[in-house]
């Protein structure tokens, strides 16, 4: 380290930045649930009440058809009726339902056609009113003469009813057996009443239930691919009812848009309704979000700030003043001085561990002072040289070089250098003579295999032409080196060996003396015994002390 700071994000930023992060997610996790929660619920309440709505108008449009079955039923019992398809009474129709005679007659009752049917199921007369109320003895170009004649409108005994789709809406259809008062004879045909579910109406269901009811075209939702089938309503008049919406529907601006197929007996459908039900709980449930989702952004923000006053107050100030108190303390030479708790909670607590740690190294940079007092006269009195070298690196890794880190005063007197010359010179540089001694390829071993080495070395390039005896010990990346002039011991031991060697010469020239004169003796023996005369010397050479 060069005692730079490390330069960075500072805790108050990294303390703001994690928590306004962690804020913002809680708070569009919140807004998320609150969303989905609300335009859920309040879209599933949306489409049951579009359902209702639906269903409403259906059984609207059955009432009204269940109204008009009974008025038919009390027309047809009509002696005029009867008489009428019978060829008699000419002027019936235009008496009883013409608009202008309705004053004296008894009107149509709210209906805006009148048929009357043979028993062939031809029609013999009819009158169509328009929205001027003016009668028409000719049928509309729309109306379409095969409901007459198909399905269950034209029963026996029986009313019957149908759909027909018209220009502006569609028409209700119920029809009844004429008969005579007294039932007599066989019914010569059908009355048939037809009234317009149209424009009017349209309004009256939007101004009473608010739903836009429109006209829609006969078959164009069972073709289409874009329109998914809802829910079936069964009704005792209308029949079937098949409601459908467009595919993957959801409640919006403009609502919820449905579209009511009306089914006849042999499976068509004459007639179609559009239903368009204003989304009103569903914009609420989005209106009440947008207000729930600005509020939370606002009282977010509030809560952010607030968080991080606190984090300022609590934290960070209280950090910055442990730091102030510690630089305070790096400035005091004198390092007698301690923290001042400034509260009792964890940073007084802090600040007291603090002090209690300052006295615990204060003591042992004390005790350490002694020890390095102490470890420096044991190196300086030594009689040893001792040397501390850390190794050098070239850039493929391989030592070529060591730096003195430690060299004792007997050191610098061995390398003839001042003592304060040495540490953080080279070692090839004060004594480049290690290289060709071989001394320096030792040390590099030593380093390298953490292996220690203990040798003597003669030095015969160096100013000073000595022995010496040095231990080499690896320390962490290099090694310190013991060493010792050893010249003195070496001429004694010297010498020592010239006097072994000359005491060898001489007790080898006296044993070959000792050998010859036992020679000797034993030849004279030997020539005596030849002579027949007894051996002068007693010679044992086993027992002979030599």
């Amino acid at each position: 380290m060069d005692g730079s700071f490390r330069r960075g994000l500072s805790l108050r930023v990294k303390s703001f930045l994690v928590f306004g992060l962690l804020m913002v997610v809680v708070l569009t996790a919140f807004l998320f649930t609150v969303s989905t929660f609300l335009l859920g619920t309040f879209g599933k309440l949306q489409d049951e009440m579009a359902f209702q709505r639906v269903d409403r108008t259906v059984r609207e449009l059955d009432q009204m058809l269940r109204q008009q079955r009974s008025i038919v039923f009390d027309h047809a019992v009509w002696d005029e009726t009867y008489d009428f398809l019978n060829g008699r009474n000419p002027e019936f129709l235009t008496r009883n339902y013409d608009p202008k005679n309705v004053a004296a007659g008894l009107g149509t009752s709210g209906q805006d056609a009148v048929i009357l049917v043979n028993s062939q199921k031809h029609p013999v007369a009819w009158i169509f009113v328009d929205e001027a109320f003016k009668a028409s003895y000719e049928p509309p170009l729309y109306f379409d003469m095969e409901v007459l004649r198909q399905g269950t409108l034209l029963q026996e005994r029986a009313v019957g009813s149908a759909l027909m789709a018209s220009p502006n809406g569609i028409t209700l259809l119920s029809a009844y057996p004429v008969a005579h008062t007294d039932g007599a004879g066989p019914s010569p045909g059908w009355l048939v009443f037809g009234i317009n579910i149209d424009d009017r109406w349209f309004e009256e269901m939007r101004q009473a239930s608010d739903v836009v009811v429109s006209l829609s075209y006969p078959s164009k939702l069972v073709a289409d691919a874009t329109m998914e089938q809802g829910e079936t309503l069964e009704t005792g008049t209308l029949g079937k009812c098949r409601v459908y919406y467009p595919h993957g529907h959801r409640p919006g601006v403009d609502g919820i848009t449905a579209y009511v197929a009306f089914e006849d007996s042999l499976g068509r459908i004459p007639a179609e309704l559009k239903l368009v039900i204003p989304a009103t709980v569903f914009s609420t449930a989005v209106a009440l979000r947008d207000q729930i989702v600005w509020t939370s952004l606002v009282g977010g923000l509030l809560v952010i700030l607030s968080g991080l006053l606190a984090i300022e107050a609590l934290f960070i100030r209280r950090i910055k003043w442990l730091d102030s108190e510690f630089a305070r303390l790096a400035g005091d030479e004198s390092f007698s001085a301690h923290l001042l708790p400034g509260s009792g909670d964890e940073f007084g607590n802090l600040a007291i561990s603090a002090n209690l740690l300052l006295d615990s190294l204060r003591r042992r940079r004390a005790e350490s002072r002694v020890q390095e007092q102490l470890f420096s006269s044991v190196i300086e009195t030594a009689s040893e040289g001792v040397m501390a070298f850390r190794a050098l690196r070239n850039e493929s890794g391989d030592v070529c070089d060591f730096a003195v880190v430690l060299a004792n005063r007997t050191a610098s007197e061995i390398v003839n250098h001042p003592q304060g010359d040495i540490v953080g010179k080279c070692l090839l540089g004060l004594l480049p003579g290690n290289v060709a001694e071989r001394l320096f390829d030792r040390y590099v071993r030593v380093v390298e295999t953490k292996i220690p080495e203990h040798f003597e070395i003669y030095f015969s390039s160096e100013q000073r032409r000595s022995w010496y005896s040095i231990s080499a010990e690896p320390w962490t990346d290099g090694l310190v080196a013991t060493f010792d002039e050893i010249s003195a011991r070496k001429r004694v031991e010297q010498e020592l060996k010239a006097n072994i060697e000359e005491m060898e010469r001489f007790n080898s020239a006296m044993l070959g003396r000792e050998y010859r004169i036992l020679e000797m003796k034993t030849e004279v023996n030997r020539l005596r015994a030849r002579l027949g005369m007894p051996p002068t010397y007693q010679v044992d050479m086993a027992k002979d002390d030599f």
